[in-house]
């Protein structure tokens, strides 16, 4: 995760940045470990791309050692720091490397709220939260890791009683009961002193007869017999979380899945997608579902989203010139969050499109057993090696034939492993030969779908 970052100044906008080696098909994840400092690491790599922090012209007694000099020196050190901080307006071409480990836990953080961000597993569960207190720990942010910590403790309080965990969690537990001791004293008793113990046998074992009876649901819920393929004659569509309330739609294990797509009659098209358990209703009255022609950006038709039980649903009236299935194979069906929205370029939704199925590629490469307890080691690395190459087939579209042939690299030596065979890589971090292979995070491990 080390690596050489170029060092410039941005007299107009008060800006000091340090950019590396820019972020490959899975595109990066962002932390903003203090006020006025953001990091980005490569999803795939983990490696630190670039910092951009706000250091000119005023400000910087208010920030002081407390804020962006904090983490300079935790990333570069004392010395380097400096030389940041110091920076003048104009100033270009000093380079500067973060020291050995210290970006790691740091990137594990950032990672780690990406997925959170676009798991089937809703954000609100508090095993994010659980997990999320002991990362910010481990890099040093120890306001957010006592946030989290307390949503945690009360969260898993209410989740568990009574169930006994696996054993995987027991250290997690100890971790959240010391971090909220100030905050939640009786929930991290009860989580310090946890009175049903821990199971014994496997996790596949957990997973059978304690695990959530949503498990497993993200794998499969798009797939009906009217669904329609967005390889096939009629609408393609998209799941786009940035274009929605956070915590609303959940997305499955891979984009064709996110909505189910048909032709209620030949004057309508049917759309459905998986609500989040704290969805909110007002939220969701205000969002529309929308069929539009990216190439001219323009919207054909719409209609209003609504609740029907655990699902989201809305009937979208045909115009009559699109009422032959072939008149439809250039349109998108899209959610958004406001009617208003402006319809995105076509090239901006295929780089969308490309970075959902890396993330899609990325989570089958953990293999959460929780989200599909019964799938096989080998379905993991086919859908991991699917999802790289539709990531392939977007960037190239887009003209971006460097995130694209990264792509065919990761997905061509996937698809051609099984999983069995040692010394074989099982995961683009592998390919890079950077790290040993991710382990999942414990959310998507457990498939504990439910709020805290």
């Amino acid at each position: 995760m080390t690596g050489e970052l170029t060092l410039t100044t941005n007299y107009d906008t008060g800006q000091v940045i340090l950019e590396g080696q820019p972020t490959g098909p899975a595109g990066g994840a962002i932390l903003t470990p203090a006020p006025d400092i953001d990091l980005l690491f490569d999803r795939v790599s983990g490696h630190l791309c670039k910092v951009s922090a706000h250091l000119l012209h005023a400000g910087r007694e208010g920030i002081g050692e407390i804020g962006v000099m904090r983490v300079l020196k935790r990333l570069f050190g004392a010395s380097a720091a400096r030389v940041i901080w110091n920076a003048t307006p104009g100033y270009s071409g000093r380079v500067v490397s973060p020291q050995h480990g210290r970006a790691a836990p740091l990137s594990r953080l950032a990672c780690f709220d990406a997925t959170r961000a676009t798991s089937p597993v809703p954000p609100s569960s508090p095993l994010w939260a659980a997990e999320g207190a002991v990362l910010a720990q481990r890099a040093g942010l120890l306001h957010r890791a006592r946030a989290e910590a307390r949503h945690a403790a009360a969260g898993l309080v209410r989740l568990l009683d009574g169930t006994p965990l696996p054993g995987a969690m027991s250290v997690l537990l100890s971790d959240v009961a010391r971090l909220a001791r100030q905050d939640a004293p009786e929930a991290a008793r009860i989580l310090r002193d946890w009175p049903a113990g821990w199971f014994s046998g496997s996790l596949r074992a957990w997973l059978g007869e304690f695990g959530s009876p949503s498990a497993g649901r993200a794998a499969t819920r798009g797939r009906t017999a009217a669904a329609r393929s967005p390889d096939e004659c009629g609408p393609r569509w998209a799941l786009d979380l940035t274009m929605l309330p956070a915590g609303l739609l959940l997305p499955a294990l891979e984009p064709g899945d996110d909505l189910t797509v048909y032709l209620a009659d030949e004057d309508n098209l049917r759309v459905q997608a998986q609500l989040a358990p704290s969805a909110d209703d007002e939220a969701l009255g205000r969002c529309r579902v929308r069929l539009v022609e990216a190439s001219n950006r323009r919207v054909i038709a719409q209609a209003p989203l609504a609740r029907d039980g655990a699902r989201a649903r809305a009937t979208i009236a045909i115009p009559t010139e699109f009422r032959q299935a072939d008149d439809l194979s250039s349109a998108w069906v899209e959610i958004v969050g406001d009617e208003d929205r402006p319809v995105r370029s076509e090239t901006l939704r295929l780089r969308r499109e490309a970075l959902r199925w890396a993330d899609s590629a990325l989570r089958a490469e953990r293999r959460p057993l929780g989200l599909a307890p019964h799938f096989s080691d080998g379905a993991w690395v086919a859908m991991a090696a699917r999802g790289w190459e539709q990531c392939r087939r977007h960037w190239e579209s887009t003209g971006d034939q460097r995130r694209a042939d990264q792509a065919a690299t990761y997905g061509r030596i996937l698809a051609s492993a099984a999983p069995a065979t040692p010394g074989l890589p099982t995961s683009a971090a592998e390919i890079n030969g950077l790290t040993p292979g991710e382990p999942a995070f414990l959310a998507e491990a457990l498939g504990l779908m439910t709020d805290a």
